[in-house]
């Protein structure tokens, strides 16, 4: 969730750069008074690797953002639950035969 600096005296707008390592980059500026909104935004990793997140501020603001409730799920790929089943299967088709 990301809202504007919520101070009055503040012109500046927030600008926040949101990068994923080489996954994913995004941009995003709300205006000075907007209140926490929730963002989201889907990706896809090719390889087991360290990434890191990062929230960098833009532009030389001199107030900052506010940032709450960041959230990073792991949605498997439709593949990767078939060969799981398939394993499942194999697995209990040699664990009835050997009993």
């Amino acid at each position: 969730d990301l809202a504007g600096n919520q101070r009055n005296s503040a012109a500046e707008q927030v600008n926040v750069q949101v990068e994923l390592g080489s996954v994913f980059s995004g941009t995003y500026s709300p205006g000075r008074y907007d209140p926490f909104t929730t963002f989201t935004e889907y990706f896809t990793v090719g390889s087991t690797h360290n990434y890191y997140l990062s929230f960098e501020g833009l532009y030389g603001d001199n107030i900052g953002m506010l940032l709450d409730n960041v959230k990073v799920s792991l949605v498997p790929l439709p593949a990767t639950i078939l060969l799981g089943f398939i394993g499942l299967g194999i697995g209990g088709w040699k664990l009835r035969k050997s009993m």
